[in-house]
């Protein structure tokens, strides 16, 4: 999978289903509103249980929470450059059907 990606999963029937892309508010509502409706395409995770636990990462990894290495400003630039790439590769195709 990409990043940034949103998972979401129905554990009754053990499928799931993702967006990629921007995290923007009504984007994220609208696909969850699809997946809550059955309108996304789902995968089964093949009876691979999950299991979900609260994990204090600073006592996991207390070296990389030291370093503080995050940087929403690389993730932004980088999914600009994702999103600008897409739209080129739009333009390119509406330009061949176009001809």
């Amino acid at each position: 999978m990409a990043v940034p990606t949103m998972i979401y999963y129905h554990p009754k029937n053990d499928k799931y289903g993702w967006l990629v892309g921007k995290f923007e508010q009504d984007t994220l509502k609208d696909h969850e509103q699809q997946f809550l409706k059955g309108k996304l395409p789902l995968r089964t995770l093949f009876n691979t249980p999950l299991h979900f636990d609260t994990i204090d990462c600073s006592k996991v990894m207390p070296e990389v929470i030291a370093e503080d290495s995050y940087d929403a400003d690389l993730d932004a630039e980088i999914l600009a450059e994702i999103l600008a790439e897409q739209k080129a590769k739009e333009r390119g195709v509406r330009g061949k059907r176009e001809n």
